[in-house]
């Protein structure tokens, strides 16, 4: 575990302990990999909500983007393919996307060949192409009370 504390622009204090490897898979190490302040974790499913909320916020804070901007703007060639089943994808926001009602699947798991198949993608440029073929799961939900009735 890593902790930093960042008063006034100056490091106040920086500090690792426990351990960054254990295991190799399921087998615990004969020794362990202590963790460094150089450590880094896989946040997983954290990382959504600290990297890209506080990066949005910082963003629409200095004017640079509005969450009522359509995704197109930022991401060209977003837009509906004429394979696509489900319409709309012209017409998203950046805000349909943070409140979970944008329609896209749960997880197309483009850094997984397996399960993304021709989704799949371990770099930023194929990702963004591979997000351009992405096909809407359902139609995009017009208020989160819709959403709760779907729940």
């Amino acid at each position: 575990m890593n902790i930093l504390v960042i008063k006034d622009n100056h490091i106040a204090l920086q500090k690792a302990w426990g351990y960054a490897k254990k295991h190799e898979g399921s087998t615990p190490l004969a020794d362990p990999i202590k963790a460094t302040t150089n450590t880094m974790y896989d946040l997983a499913s954290n990382t959504k909500m600290y990297a890209t909320n506080f990066a949005l916020q910082m963003l629409a804070y200095e004017g640079k983007i509005s969450v009522n901007d359509l995704v197109s703007k930022y991401i060209p060639g977003f837009s509906d393919l004429p394979r696509d089943k489900i319409k709309g994808k012209d017409t998203l926001r950046i805000t349909d996307i943070l409140h979970h009602v944008a329609g896209f699947p749960a997880d197309p798991q483009y850094p997984n060949q397996k399960v993304a198949g021709d989704l799949f993608s371990q770099d930023k440029v194929t990702t963004l192409k591979m997000i351009k073929k992405l096909r809407l799961s359902i139609s995009r939900v017009q208020s989160i009370s819709t959403v709760m009735l779907i729940i």
